[in-house]
């Protein structure tokens, strides 16, 4: 290699195989880097490395084996939570749109609420994420929980129907399980606030998917079935 600057271009193709995405957790991170070596003699090694973001191409990195989650993407959810105060009880029905949906978009919730006791209650709507890293036969789960709203307070002895259009932040790092050592999930979770007692809740599933669009690009999508809820 003469003085000056020397400039060596190359490109390499990488591995097609099932890599997760670049991702930063609480406990952990998933990089990919480029290293370079020059040996100037044997007792003299140069190197340097830099960091590129990586996109996985699993087609369905959530997947986990399971053909149930790709089935299920598009179906709706459903989930009943009764719960006993006294000699009166509360039941919640939530429906959610569907399973999975990419980032920035936003989905349709219900939530039924039959009060049939002497307390009233408030129905809270939140976006769990879920981070679990594993090492060294050590598992360490990381939960954030993101509050979407609050519904009007349910009188004791009466019924009542919320209906809400949740957006999913285009920040949030789409759901993966393709990596042996950290997963990403979420939830939605639905609680009661029930004064002096412990909140009943529901959690129904959710996949967040790699949006088309950067997140800067993003447009909301506002949920057609979603209007046909009673409101």
């Amino acid at each position: 290699m003469g003085p000056g600057r020397n400039v060596y271009p190359f490109s390499f193709v990488i591995p097609n195989t099932d890599m997760p995405s670049s991702y930063k957790g609480k406990f952990g991170a998933i990089t990919y880097s480029l290293r370079a070596q020059l040996t100037q003699s044997i007792w003299l090694v140069h190197k340097t490395k830099t960091e590129f973001p990586f996109l996985t191409k699993a087609e369905f990195p959530f997947a986990s084996k399971s053909d149930i989650i790709i089935i299920g993407l598009k179906e709706q959810q459903h989930a009943t939570k009764i719960s006993f105060y006294g000699s009166g009880k509360v039941t919640m029905n939530v429906t959610s749109e569907q399973m999975g949906l990419k980032q920035g978009e936003a989905i349709g919730v219900s939530v039924d609420v039959f009060n049939d006791s002497a307390r009233s209650v408030t129905p809270k709507l939140y976006l769990c994420e879920k981070q679990t890293f594993v090492a060294r036969s050590k598992k360490v789960v990381h939960t954030n929980d993101i509050l979407f709203g609050t519904g009007e307070s349910v009188p004791a002895e009466s019924s009542q129907t919320i209906t809400k259009v949740l957006s999913i932040p285009p920040e949030m790092h789409p759901t993966f399980f393709n990596c042996c050592m950290m997963k990403l999930e979420y939830r939605i979770k639905i609680t009661l606030d029930v004064p002096l007692v412990k909140n009943p809740e529901i959690k129904l599933p959710l996949v967040i998917l790699q949006g088309l669009l950067k997140p800067h690009q993003q447009k909301q999508k506002r949920s057609i079935w979603f209007k046909k809820l009673p409101g």
